[in-house]
């Protein structure tokens, strides 16, 4: 259930995401879950990941088995570094990624304030 998920990502050192779509914004909702459950999170690369997030504030990222090795390397011996990228994560993502502004995001494509 949720608060499981929620649990184990408060609990673990680095949660790692796995994009095999690389389409343009894409993820999964996965790394908005990690994120707001607090968790330090080493995002796979995708294209404009940048206009959500600021990588090396509120994630990081990875782009091949080898990068990811070093990152978790990496973080994992500098704790209080990935602790301060995971709460300015969980911030954003309590701020600006919630379904309210997601509806609202929505009513801006369909262009939602044309029909009123």
């Amino acid at each position: 259930d949720w608060l499981e998920e929620a649990r184990c990502y408060r609990t673990c050192d680095i949660a790692v995401g796995m994009n095999q779509i690389q389409l343009e914004r894409y993820s999964s909702d996965r790394i908005f879950r990690a994120m707001g459950s607090g968790a330090f999170y080493l995002a796979h690369y995708y294209p404009g990941i940048e206009k959500d997030f600021t990588i090396g504030e509120h994630l990081d990222v990875w782009h091949d088995i080898d990068e990811l090795e070093e990152k978790i390397a990496h973080y994992l011996t500098r704790p209080e570094e990935a602790a301060k990228i995971a709460f300015n994560g969980m911030e954003l993502v309590h701020t600006k990624h919630t379904w309210l502004d997601r509806i609202y995001w929505l009513q801006e494509i369909i262009g939602w304030h044309q029909w009123k």
